[in-house]
């Protein structure tokens, strides 16, 4: 399947405008050449999945508290997602899948991420015999933990949700 290929910002509408508004009018397996050493000052919150890759030269920094929240619904095909030399103050990667086989490449970010809150986390419930492909390296992170909490932490966290899923394969490095 081939996908299309914007860069943020832009003159062009509505890539002009926020980085939520030119992903908003992405299509699905659309690669986002970011341009911009930010801030960024904006929750990014999706169902596309869509790369975010920072252009050569370029370090996108998103504001202290802004997220990446990816509900990546891949029924239109298999896909390659990347999200690459970002830069979260206090924030997260946050993506979830369903759908048929994706593969996730989540690498040179640097994240900074909130007390209690994996800096990033990666659900799957694709489909049967989909395959969710992940590969986390190179990241800088740094997290807190402070008191007492329920349920899994970590500074990467990776579940597969639901019964009779495809497999989660790949490496975190």
């Amino acid at each position: 399947m081939v996908h299309g290929f914007v860069i943020w910002p832009n003159d062009s509408a509505p890539c002009n405008a926020t980085l939520q508004a030119c992903i908003d009018a992405s299509a699905s397996g659309e690669y986002i050449l970011i341009k911009t050493n930010g801030p960024i000052n904006e929750d990014i919150v999706t169902n596309k999945p869509v790369s975010l890759v920072a252009d050569i030269g370029y370090r996108p920094v998103f504001s202290a508290g802004n997220k990446l929240i990816m509900d990546a619904d891949t029924a239109d095909g298999a896909l390659n997602i990347q999200i690459k030399g970002l830069t979260f103050v206090f924030g997260y990667i946050d993506i979830s899948t369903i759908g048929d086989a994706i593969t996730f490449i989540i690498e040179n970010n640097t994240i900074n991420s909130p007390t209690n809150k994996p800096a990033i986390e990666i659900y799957s419930a694709a489909g049967a015999f989909s395959e969710t492909n992940i590969h986390v390296n190179f990241n800088q992170i740094n997290t807190l933990t402070a008191g007492p909490f329920s349920g899994p932490y970590g500074a990467i966290f990776i579940n597969k949700t639901g019964v009779g899923l495809g497999p989660i394969t790949g490496e975190i490095y």
